[in-house]
């Protein structure tokens, strides 16, 4: 008697309702939705899958298409295809972006050779500190700079670079456009994208530097001529966009 009081007692707590073969569970007694063979509805909790490891996943002999875990060695859900497990690839878990309107000079340069760029080579004009949400996760880096010779002359193209942190050697870097040509208003367009696997949840500092490709030369951030240009909406901006893998 005590254990069948138990059972009742335990199906008490929730309302199952059956309509033409569906099923429902909620605390209200609503039906199910007719498109659904299981609907469950709640408001204060939600539905756990099974959580292994992908070792304890690929020991599941003949899995099912369709079906689903959790894994807690990626921390993503994964769904059988018939072939193979599938993760949410490419889910955009988080994006951070940070502009930067202020005019700003410098006197280095980054050598437009075959080299790396380094982080004592041309001025550092952003900085964006980022906190990845996952681990394993692919995060792009994305820096656009307006960036201008402020001295009539000629100079080489512009370089725009990306660091990670204190290393040294840039891990992304473009070059603008056309090279600096006797104009102190010519202004070029610096665009860098790169990619960093995020291996910890630790906060990771993105660095953007810019120069001309040689000595000699004052070159201007946000400007042209001494001055900033579009009253600060064409900021230059550091973007970090976290992406499930």
């Amino acid at each position: 008697m005590k254990k069948r009081f138990i059972l009742l007692s335990a199906f008490s707590l929730f309302c199952f309702a059956s309509f033409s073969q569906s099923l429902g569970i909620n605390t209200d007694g609503s039906p199910a939705h007719a498109s659904a063979l299981l609907d469950v509805m709640s408001t204060e909790k939600g539905f756990l899958p099974p959580r292994m490891t992908t070792t304890q996943r690929d020991a599941i002999a003949s899995p099912a298409t369709g079906l689903e875990i959790y894994n807690t060695t990626t921390n993503t859900k994964n769904v059988f295809n018939g072939t193979a497990w599938m993760s949410n690839v490419g889910h955009v878990i988080q994006v951070t972006v940070s502009q930067f309107p202020a005019v700003a000079t410098t006197t280095g340069f980054i050598p437009f050779d075959n080299t790396i760029p380094q982080s004592t080579e041309g001025g550092e004009f952003m900085t964006i500190t980022f906190t990845p949400k996952l681990p394993n996760s692919l995060l792009i880096v994305e820096a656009y700079a307006n960036f201008n010779c402020g001295n009539p002359g000629n100079d080489g193209p512009p370089t725009g670079a990306l660091f990670q942190d204190s290393n040294t050697g840039a891990f992304a870097a473009s070059c603008g456009a056309t090279a600096f040509g006797g104009s102190a208003s010519q202004i070029n367009s610096l665009f860098v994208k790169g990619f960093v696997l995020a291996t910890s949840l630790t906060p990771l500092t993105f660095r953007f530097r810019a120069g001309g490709s040689t000595a000699g030369w004052t070159h201007i951030f946000n400007g042209a001529s001494g001055a900033g240009r579009y009253g600060g909406v064409s900021a230059s901006y550091i973007q970090v966009t976290e992406v499930s893998q």
